[in-house]
């Protein structure tokens, strides 16, 4: 097939993602409460900075021992609610987000060689659950993101760049530990191949 051609089907289903994406994203609520604390914690954080206490949460736990697992995606959320509407803002910035994840995902698929990549990406990418889950206020695309990133910086043997990788991961999600699990069982599978 022609590569002018292959672009523009390629742009034309880009175009049709994005229009599907906002549509998705159109109804004027949140599927998840969560979105709130996301917005709070990115408003705060344009506003005031890092805080270093919440007088409002003293008597408990969270007062004391409070710690911002998802910095990265609040920092990152900033310029798009004061840009826009927080909630206008929080919705692009999630369509952003997919669209990221689910490129990294496809440069992932082609940097391991699979033949059928486009078509691996299509299915994901209109797989409902997988879908509802990406679309929600979270750092779910964004830790999705950098873990497939760092198994295409494995692939292609630019080892440094996992220090990076790793550094943003920990600000990013909870979940951090998933990212040295999957560098050890890269190392353990790949010195069992040789």
């Amino acid at each position: 097939m022609n590569y002018y051609l292959r672009c523009a089907m390629l742009s034309v289903a880009l175009v049709g993602y994005v229009i599907f994406l906002a549509v998705v994203q159109g109804e004027w609520v949140f599927a998840d409460p969560d979105v709130f604390y996301h917005l709070g914690m990115a408003t705060q954080l344009g506003e005031f900075g890092l805080a270093g206490q919440f007088s409002g949460l003293a008597p408990t736990t969270l007062g004391q021992h409070f710690v911002d697992q998802h910095w990265l995606l609040h920092a990152v959320l900033i310029p798009f609610i004061q840009i826009m509407t927080p909630v206008i803002g929080a919705k692009v910035f999630v369509i952003i987000l997919v669209l990221v994840c689910l490129g990294t995902f496809a440069w992932l698929l082609r940097t391991l060689r699979w033949r059928g990549w486009w078509l691996a990406v299509g299915v994901l990418a209109l797989t409902n659950p997988w879908l509802f889950r990406l679309n929600l206020i979270k750092a779910t695309p964004l830790a999705l993101t950098l873990l497939w990133l760092s198994i295409v910086v494995l692939v292609k043997k630019r080892y440094w760049w996992l220090g990076l990788i790793g550094a943003l991961y920990v600000w990013t999600h909870g979940g951090f530990i998933l990212l040295p699990v999957i560098v050890g069982v890269w190392c353990l599978t790949h010195r069992t191949i040789k």
